[in-house]
């Protein structure tokens, strides 16, 4: 590690600083983690659980399924506590601070600190590691491959070997967005053993290096990958989205004004840090330019995806936090006290930027289906409601997991949209994408002579989760005309 030697009191503060940041991302995730379970979530469960078998993980060809995950709600059954499906995430998002720590202390005690801090508390890191997706167990295994890959290109041992290639096992089986980092430590060791060295031996031990991740990833591939399917979901451009995950890295709402300009900076930061290390003949710089630019340029491309959120990109997020640290770290490091005062300025900006948004989530939540059920149960007279679907699959995942709530002569009838016409429910629940509509219509018309009010809503957060709309007939409404 390189840093100045410091006193026994600054000791003090430095770690308890910093256990107070560690603390502070675990009460955040713990808090997120214990709301509602969103449409995702339990489509998963729902398929988890009537699994027979770890194995049969590999053969529902679905992108929904994210292998670890998976495997543990078939573990874990049909629980009634929201948090047990989200602590491999919770877990994964402490473990991916912990390594941001490790890989900064290589640096400075100040790159340590930065690296903790934005990997602790980034809302973007919160939120998707207290819910119950792999997400948070790639962006972790992200990590734990750079320090690997980093030490092993030093000292070649063994253990640094085996720990990329578990890195990269678990990583791939959390989530399949880990591919990125797979191709950009692949182009890194590739760039040092096979570019710079040049040796039979270095090459001999690229190709055992590597041996077990492609044997993984042609074996998934095989398997799975290759017959995956995706559900229909609402089209959502490269540019914006890529603005909306630039804007919550920062601490800022998806709909920031400047959030073209935020992008346009982040761009020509990653340019300036690729060059200054590629100028100093740091080889790091493949690793950020494959893994930040190359590969998920060349992953939209090859396929030719068009529905896309912020979660697909969230290891490239960890991976810019890692060079922001970087960088920042060390800054600190080469100038006085005009300079630190401008990053503790900013940095204190973006931390309180992000909690913002952490206790939003903690309050709101990712949905409120099972408020909204009994809602409508606590106002039908008689026995159960009869719902009526604005869509069909996703009103069905959730009234079926929210009615167990519900006394077993409440629990309501959903009503497809193709039969509204002739059952005409008394109720109807939206489940409607924020990236479809971002406020809820007050009326809607089914079918012509059909027309519902919206009497209540239930709030949900933008990233995970669909406002509930509880829609009451018009002609039994008291808004009705």
């Amino acid at each position: 590690m390189i840093s100045p030697t410091i006193s026994r009191r600054q000791q003090l503060c430095y770690w308890t600083a910093m256990s107070v940041v560690l603390l502070l991302g675990l009460t955040l995730r713990v808090g997120g983690s214990t709301g509602e379970l969103w449409m995702d979530e339990i489509w998963s469960l729902a398929i988890a659980t009537h699994l027979k078998s770890a194995s049969q993980v590999f053969t529902i060809h679905h992108e929904n399924n994210h292998y670890l995950i998976s495997f543990w709600m078939l573990v874990c059954g049909m629980r009634r506590a929201w948090w047990v499906y989200r602590v491999p995430s919770i877990l994964a998002g402490m473990g991916a601070t912990l390594v941001a720590i490790r890989i900064g202390w290589r640096q400075s005690r100040a790159t340590a600190f930065v690296a903790g801090l934005l990997m602790s508390l980034s809302y973007l890191a919160v939120f998707y590691s207290s819910e119950a997706r792999g997400y948070a167990i790639a962006c972790c295994m992200a990590l734990v491959g750079y320090d690997c890959m980093e030490t092993y290109l030093r000292d070649r041992t063994w253990r640094n070997s085996a720990g990329y290639c578990l890195a990269v096992v678990v990583g791939t089986l959390g989530s399949l967005t880990y591919v990125s980092v797979t191709a950009a430590l692949g182009v890194w060791s590739m760039m040092v053993m096979l570019w710079q060295e040049r040796t039979r031996s270095s090459a001999v031990q690229f190709v055992v290096l590597h041996a077990g991740p492609v044997a993984l990833m042609v074996a998934l591939w095989l398997v799975d990958i290759r017959k995956m399917i995706s559900a229909p979901a609402p089209q959502v451009g490269l540019w914006p989205v890529l603005c909306e995950t630039i804007s919550y890295t920062f601490g800022l709402v998806g709909s920031f004004r400047l959030e073209s300009a935020l992008v346009v900076i982040v761009l020509c930061f990653i340019a300036w840090q690729i060059g200054n290390m590629a100028r100093r003949a740091d080889m790091r710089w493949t690793f950020f330019l494959t893994g930040l630019i190359i590969a998920p340029v060349v992953l939209i491309a090859w396929t030719g995806r068009q529905v896309l959120y912020p979660r697909y990109f969230l290891v490239n997020v960890y991976l810019l936090y890692l060079l922001a640290a970087l960088a920042i770290g060390k800054l600190w490091d080469a100038y006085a006290k005009r300079t630190r005062w401008l990053i503790t300025g900013a940095l204190a900006a973006w931390t309180l930027g992000n909690l913002l948004l952490s206790v939003q989530l903690w309050e709101v939540g990712r949905g409120h289906y099972k408020d909204a059920l009994e809602f409508i149960s606590g106002n039908t007279g008689g026995g159960a409601a009869r719902i009526g679907a604005t869509e069909d699959f996703r009103t069905g995942v959730l009234v079926w997991y929210y009615a167990r709530y519900l006394p077993a002569a409440k629990r309501p009838e959903v009503v497809e949209v193709n039969s509204l016409a002739q059952v005409r429910p008394e109720w109807l629940l939206s489940t409607i994408s924020p990236y479809e509509m971002p406020e809820l219509p007050l009326r809607i018309t089914m079918v012509p002579g059909l027309q519902y009010v919206l009497v209540k809503q239930f709030p949900s957060v933008q990233l995970s989760g669909f406002t509930a709309g509880v829609y009451r007939r018009a002609d039994l409404s008291n808004d009705g005309q």
